[in-house]
């Protein structure tokens, strides 16, 4: 059975359990079009700011391991085997992971607190993670003025991405690291 064959009985079964239908923000093309960018560039891992329901991670699991962050423990979440669950501010908890992921390609999923600096802040604690070929995904930038500045902060001041956007529903911008942004900052 193929990804997308999956992933149709799996919205198939999400559909009957109408508490998880509640609180899924990211829509099923936008997850496609994660899955797929995961497939082409070979995601070994998946961090991920805001966990909600974990609609989203279920998906990602599907393809490699997740981490997961979220502020607060959800009654009704989706949990695997493949993904690990961490409560607490992303930004001050997901340097925990560091060993767990260092060496693997990465995707970052960051759709976590969309209030004032939040988005920015979540973004430069990925930083000390990142690696060549990672990859960085915003999600919402067509509904939050955080995230647009968040985008904005990272084209205008680091200098190691190649930048995708996807039209999709609630927007999103994906960021691929081209060099090493630890090498590059040192050497600015």
């Amino acid at each position: 059975m193929g990804r997308f064959e999956s992933l149709d009985i799996l919205r198939a079964e999400l559909s009957k359990n109408t508490s998880f239908n509640t609180g899924r923000w990211a829509t099923t093309e936008e997850v496609d079009a994660i899955l797929s960018l995961a497939e082409i560039s070979k995601t070994e891992i998946f961090i991920e700011c805001g966990t909600a329901n974990g609609w989203t991670a279920l998906n990602f699991a599907s393809i490699a391991p997740v981490f997961t962050f979220d502020v607060q423990v959800r009654e009704t979440c989706y949990q695997t085997e493949n993904i690990t669950r961490i409560i607490g501010k992303f930004d001050a908890n997901v340097m925990k992971i560091k060993d767990k992921v260092m060496g693997k390609k990465k995707l970052f999923f960051i759709d976590g607190d969309h209030k004032g600096g939040a988005p920015t802040k979540d973004f430069e604690a990925c930083i000390p993670l990142l690696e060549t070929k990672d990859t960085i995904v915003f999600h919402d930038s067509y509904s939050y003025p955080s995230v647009k500045r968040a985008i904005a902060r990272v084209e205008g001041m680091y200098p190691w991405w190649s930048k995708l956007e996807v039209k999709t529903y609630n927007g999103m911008v994906f960021f691929g690291v081209k060099n090493n942004p630890l090498k590059v900052c040192c050497e600015i």
